[in-house]
């Protein structure tokens, strides 16, 4: 399966001097997924599949704004890096259950609901001034998605439409980190917390094609 979504990623710069300046330098978003998944279907009714499978996802997102560069370098200076492109790389099991509602077997519609938890092993920055490159590689947990949507099976072809309902995610301390808040605000308020479940608005198009019969 193919899969593409579009969505913006989180803009909050919270109580950081200029933060105004440094969104009117941004108006340009370029927030995107593209996931690369293997899926095995099993049958367990008439007109109920259940799939499950492993997906490589590679998030790209094109803004302005300072990250934390001291978690590539482990370099405690404070000196203000911007990002101009941030990737990341993940793996993501996943499954899904696919409910048949109008159609024969090989040409119908049918209601979807997809799930899966995903891990990044891969951050990379290029930073928006010299362009200047960093990245490191390390497992750890990133997100979990539910999207429900509707498909439609063309032969061995499936097109699928999905909207994340659910996002729950690991705050990245890439993005986020003590330079965007006041000392006057407590940093608990936020960076205390390890996971938080904001939910932008994200659509999934995808592209199935399936080795069965």
């Amino acid at each position: 399966m193919l899969g593409y979504a579009a969505y913006e990623e989180d803009r909050r710069l919270f109580q950081l001097p200029g933060r105004q300046e440094i969104w009117n330098m941004d108006e340009i978003s370029n927030d995107y997924d593209f996931m690369l998944t293997f899926n095995k279907e099993w049958k367990l009714f008439k007109h109920l599949d259940f799939a499950t499978g492993l997906g490589y996802i590679r998030s790209h997102h094109n803004f302005f704004r300072p990250f934390f560069h001291p978690y590539f370098t482990n370099d405690p200076s404070k000196e203000f890096r911007y990002v101009g492109i941030y990737t990341k790389e993940k793996i993501a099991p996943q499954l899904a259950i696919n409910l048949r509602v109008l159609g024969k077997k090989h040409h119908h519609l049918y209601l979807t609901t997809s799930a899966f938890a995903a891990f990044n092993f891969s951050k990379r920055v290029e930073t928006f001034i010299g362009k200047a490159t960093f990245r490191k590689f390390r497992l750890e947990f990133d997100a979990i998605e539910i999207n429900p949507g509707i498909g439609y099976q063309l032969n061995r072809f499936n097109f699928q439409l999905n909207y994340r309902l659910f996002h729950l995610y690991k705050i990245d301390r890439v993005l986020f980190f003590s330079v965007l808040f006041s000392e006057r605000q407590p940093l608990e308020d936020f960076l205390a917390q390890d996971y938080e479940r904001l939910n932008p608005t994200k659509i999934w198009f995808s592209v199935e094609y399936s080795l069965n019969e």
